[in-house]
């Protein structure tokens, strides 16, 4: 089993729109706890020994602030997705420049399609869910 050090972590801020995010509850979400709650993962992710990589926010993209969901990383190697949901490709230009300078890039291409969050790795099994959407 190949191991490495996770040295770092790429972060984007909440935006101001964040209420305008893609959801499936109608619950509404307060913004500035929203930020508040952010900043103390990226403080926990410090307190972790980890340096935070900052994207810079746009707030005309709602959900950027989730950036596990543009980037599968495989340890030296990243997979950016396709986002099938249209109001999401925009965040993947950012997130790829940043991981294009740290990793090897791969690029999942349409038609095919995949959410980074639908991705979790356990040692060295990949495991990947499947959305009726």
């Amino acid at each position: 089993m190949n191991t490495f050090t996770v040295k770092y972590a790429v972060v984007r801020p909440i935006p101001d729109s964040y209420d305008r995010c893609v959801r499936t509850n109608v619950e509404k979400i307060d913004v500035a706890l929203a930020k508040r709650q952010h900043a103390e993962y990226c403080r926990a992710l410090q307190k972790l020994g980890l340096g935070l990589i900052w994207i810079d926010g746009d707030n005309t993209l709602p959900d950027s602030c989730f950036v596990e969901d543009i980037a599968v990383i495989l340890g030296e190697k990243a997979i950016i997705c396709n986002m099938k949901i249209k109001s999401r490709v925009k965040e993947i230009v950012e997130v790829a420049k940043v991981l294009e300078k740290l990793k090897e890039t791969y690029y999942i291409k349409p038609p095919a399609t995949i959410d980074g969050g639908d991705v979790l790795k356990i040692e060295d099994k990949v495991f990947m869910a499947l959305s009726q959407n």
